[in-house]
């Protein structure tokens, strides 16, 4: 048995072996991509722990030989010993016909939709911005015919197009939205159920991020489109979903209502990548918000009403608990690891983590914030305070109820099952099938109540829905315009919308409580709205609610 000192000597020279041999490989076989160097790795040496993460991050990235290895191009990129002239790299025989072979002509119909002056506007803007940018408008305001006129214009052009979505239901929603305006049924497809349907004979190739990164990781996509669509687009500014974002395609065009992240995928990924010139900051090239929205009359009249509720005795002293320990993990990581106190800033230094300790800590500091999370969605006053809403969303064309949990969801599904009304969970604990069921029931209104978690926070489509009810929050800013965009859709009634928000008084969520880390969330949701009002929820049970929702958003009330 080796020794502590043999065994370190013994690595060293296996670390000696193992990189002489890459740098011969890359001699003999210039352009090699981390897959191929660690596969010949593994047969040269008989170690299957010698994978493309062990070679990258051990040899071809590790600061002790950045004199001694470069890389060539992205997605992925082939490497190279250092000391070799630069070489022009030769394109993949198929991604050179695929720029100029072109898909078979297709007639395409008028856009059933025309254009509001907004959607014009962002295009020219978009346009004049060399065909690169990303235009935020708000959530209901139809920004995917934006997208949408810009594939038709594309095509007519003879030039293919790909359109990248985050969920499997936008994908859906896309697709069916595509061949409605348009004309045609796509074919190309990637993800949702449709990994091996990739075929560059058709003008559009529609594809969930996921499955697309996966197949520009494998080299399918690269030099077939000359139109890139990203819906959702501050999604991809990931690791994991940059690869997505694909380098030569020229003219690229992001959608989103809310351009941001809490990490740094907006500086590092997504605004290099949309941005027409480096000089630019920014890369957002049109923005629509819901003043200009509501003024030009594209977006459903609505109110608010804010209900304070209190946690019971148990629940205010676990809240308490869980947030003195995030304030103790918290002022570790500032002062012991240098985190930032901005509290954006301290969440994405969570990615760069340095030692095993630090991880611990913040580890902790997530799941305290996740039990202060919890206790506020599940707390048993807000559960029995949407009972009293029942007669408010029995009245509705469609309503949502907003929690953080999946019990919360479940409980509240079940007391709401009293009312004369079909009320559904909705959460990612709930097989995909069985959810787009629950979803087509909501539509087709056989289902009037969704309970729903985060999985219906972003890009879903329902037109006629016109309640929604926040029972516990996340304070951000981004959350609640994508929450208040799923009701605030036109109505074909031309009826309007209500937005209740319940909060637990005394804690993060009381709109009376000052805290740093606020976003002023709740401001977004109260400006524009054409009344508001704050209540407890004692206040509430002598609140005629239902004449002040006829006053203002014309609703038609049973009477009854």
């Amino acid at each position: 048995m080796l020794g502590p000192m043999s065994r370190i000597n013994h690595l060293r020279v296996m670390y000696k072996k193992i990189l002489n041999y890459i740098i011969k490989l890359l001699d003999e076989k210039p352009g090699l991509p981390v897959k191929e160097i660690a596969k010949k790795c593994r047969q040269e040496f008989k170690n299957d722990l010698l994978t493309k993460s062990i070679i990258n991050k051990e040899y071809l990235y590790a600061k002790r030989n950045r004199m001694q290895f470069r890389s060539e191009g992205k997605n992925p990129p082939v490497w190279f010993n250092r000391d070799m002239p630069e070489i022009q790299l030769p394109q993949k025989q198929a991604s050179k016909n695929l720029k100029s072979s072109r898909f078979k002509p297709i007639k395409l119909e008028e856009l059933a939709h025309e254009l509001h002056d907004w959607q014009k506007k962002a295009i020219k803007a978009w346009e004049e911005a060399n065909c690169k940018g990303v235009v935020e408008a708000v959530t209901g305001t139809g920004k995917t015919y934006v997208g949408i006129s810009l594939l038709r214009k594309f095509i007519l052009e003879g030039s293919r197009c790909l359109v990248i979505v985050p969920t499997i239901v936008l994908f859906n929603q896309w697709k069916e939205e595509i061949e409605s305006e348009l004309g045609f049924k796509i074919t190309s497809l990637l993800g949702a159920g449709h990994t091996n349907k990739l075929d560059l004979s058709q003008p559009v190739t529609l594809g969930v991020v996921k499955s697309i990164s996966t197949a520009s990781e494998n080299g399918l996509l690269h030099g077939a489109f000359e139109l890139l669509v990203a819906d959702e687009c501050h999604r991809y500014g990931s690791e994991t979903f940059k690869v997505a974002l694909l380098d030569d395609v020229k003219s690229r065009i992001g959608l989103t209502a809310t351009f941001e992240r809490s990490d740094d995928g907006v500086n590092e990924v997504l605004t290099p990548y949309f941005r027409s010139t480096k000089q630019l900051k920014s890369c957002v090239c049109f923005k629509y918000d819901f003043k200009q929205a509501k003024k030009d009359e594209i977006i459903a009249p609505f109110v608010s009403l804010s209900i304070g509720t209190d946690l019971d005795e148990d629940e205010m002293e676990s809240y308490e608990e869980c947030g003195k320990r995030m304030t103790q993990c918290r002022e570790k990581l500032v002062y012991e690891f240098g985190y930032p106190k901005d509290f954006k800033k301290f969440m994405s230094r969570s990615g760069k983590k340095k030692n095993k300790t630090e991880g611990i800590i913040f580890n902790n500091f997530l799941s305290a914030m996740g039990g202060r999370k919890k206790i506020l969605s599940e707390s048993n006053a807000k559960i029995a305070f949407v009972q009293q809403l029942g007669e408010l969303i029995s009245n509705s064309n469609g309503s949502i109820v907003y929690v953080e949990t999946k019990d919360a969801a479940e409980e509240i599904a079940d007391k709401l099952w009293e009312f004369d009304f079909n009320t559904e969970a909705f959460h990612s604990g709930i097989k995909q099938k069985e959810r787009e069921l629950i979803f087509e029931r909501f539509r087709s209104k056989e289902t009037l109540c969704l309970v729903a978690v985060k999985c219906l926070d972003e890009g879903i489509n329902v037109p006629d829905a016109n309640c929604a009810i926040v029972i516990a929050s996340s304070k951000q800013r981004r959350q609640m315009i994508q929450r208040m965009g799923r009701v605030l859709r036109k109505k074909h009634d031309e009826t309007g919308s209500v937005f209740i928000h319940v909060y637990a008084r005394q804690t993060a969520e009381d709109p009376k409580q000052k805290n740093v880390d606020d976003e002023h969330y709740l401001s977004v949701l109260t400006k524009e709205a054409e009344c508001t009002d704050i209540l407890n929820s004692e206040q509430f049970e002598e609140y005629d609610i239902l004449p002040w929702i006829k006053e203002y958003v014309n609703w038609e009330i049973d009477e009854e």
